[in-house]
């Protein structure tokens, strides 16, 4: 197995074939919400292809 993620990519062949049984790939449409603030983190994504980003909305309402 060679993952297209570059982290992943990374790893020593012993510690991705250690976690490689628990990835699955996942399609993500444009938009979708990985993660909402202040909830526990229930997966972790390890991108091949795109851009994901992170919105910050502090108190006072502005989107950065």
């Amino acid at each position: 197995m060679t993952p297209r993620n570059k982290l992943l990519a990374r790893l020593p062949r012993a510690e991705l074939e250690a976690v490689a049984p628990d990835l699955d790939p996942v399609p993500l449409p444009l938009k979708t919400v990985l993660h909402e603030a202040l909830e526990p983190i229930e997966y972790v994504y390890f991108v091949e292809r795109g851009v994901a980003s992170m919105v910050n909305e502090p108190e006072t309402g502005d989107i950065v």
